[in-house]
């Protein structure tokens, strides 16, 4: 709960910059459902859209809860996050604001294959990963077990534990966990490894495939003083997300370059197409999935309201999707 708690004290501080030196400065993950931001970060795409004199630093982060900390507290002007902790720091009070939605589904169940030949029983008693606590597949895991009925504390219940994505195939092996919920690639990857295998979900998989898991948001405060510069990424953003669409093969190919620059592990190109086919880049958000996350974010603590949370989210976005 540390990050949940900084995020309480950073809402009401004022940004520790103020990009007068024309810097954007931007955050995201070295992950596939992260994709738009890699690739036009790569490409040059965000660059050309910036005005001139303008430029960009970029920050990569294992999970959500620490990157809205760093934009809670001015460290950062525009990034691509989960939805569950961009909500948690909009109910604490944050002033920050959604632009567009970035990526659907682009997550994996995987276990050690003891587990998986047990199913879902398989995994009483043992340790399932997840990125951070407070993130949004955390918040997915949860959804997952309370709809099958299974507990996460008792004997017999299910530990979480957060692990950096990039590092899960360790602690699978070395039997510390038994299986993780990941963002792609690092699901695909630890397929792939022949080190785990996918988890069939008879009942509730529809969680992870309707979730949406990236969206993208910026400072109140960055918006207000340099719109232009944001109009301007937002714009690059859509360019971006359409060209995806156009050149799957370039798209899988910066992506690996990028992942590997970032995380300096090498992402062969079986695990980056089989990662895109999990990935729906588009804007859709389904207001039913998102009021599902904010009922279990606070139930386990993580939001101290939850009123208004999912129209202001989808509002922001000027999108009515999913009811």
């Amino acid at each position: 709960m540390t990050l949940l708690l900084c995020l309480l004290a950073l809402g009401g501080c004022s940004p520790s910059g103020d990009s007068a030196d024309r810097v954007v400065r931007v955050g995201f993950f070295a992950n596939v459902t992260h994709a738009p931001a890699l690739i036009g970060l790569a490409d040059g795409s965000f660059q050309k859209a910036l005005p001139p004199g303008w430029t960009i630093e970029s920050r990569v982060f294992p999970a959500g809860p620490e990157l809205m900390v760093a934009l809670a507290s001015g460290a950062l002007d525009i990034a691509y996050v989960g939805p569950v902790p961009y909500l948690t720091a909009k109910a604490r009070g944050v002033p920050v604001a959604a632009h567009a939605g970035v990526c659907r589904g682009g997550v994996r169940l995987v276990a050690i294959p003891a587990v998986a030949r047990q199913g879902l029983d398989g995994l009483a008693g043992r340790v399932v990963l997840v990125p951070q606590f407070g993130n949004t597949q955390d918040v997915q895991m949860r959804m997952l077990l309370e709809r099958l009925g299974v507990a996460t504390d008792g004997p017999g219940g299910v530990r979480l534990a957060q692990a950096n994505p990039a590092d899960a195939d360790a602690l699978l092996l070395s039997g510390q966990a038994g299986a993780a919920l990941l963002p792609e690639p690092w699901g695909s990857a630890l397929i792939h490894s022949g080190r785990a295998v996918e988890m069939d979900i008879p009942a509730g998989g529809e969680i992870f495939r309707e979730s949406p898991v990236t969206v993208l948001v910026a400072s109140e405060h960055f918006a207000r003083r340099h719109p232009e510069v944001l109009g301007g990424w937002l714009d690059a953003h859509q360019r971006v997300v359409t060209k995806m669409g156009r050149d799957p093969g370039r798209t899988a190919a910066l992506t690996e370059q990028q992942i590997k620059k970032w995380t300096g592990k090498s992402l062969p190109r079986l695990v980056a197409e089989n990662a895109f086919r999990s990935c729906i880049f588009d804007q859709t958000l389904d207001a039913s999935v998102l009021a599902e996350m904010v009922r279990i974010s606070a139930r386990n603590g993580y939001l101290p309201r939850r009123d208004g949370l999912v129209e202001s989210l989808v509002g922001e976005m000027g999108l009515r999707k999913g009811g």
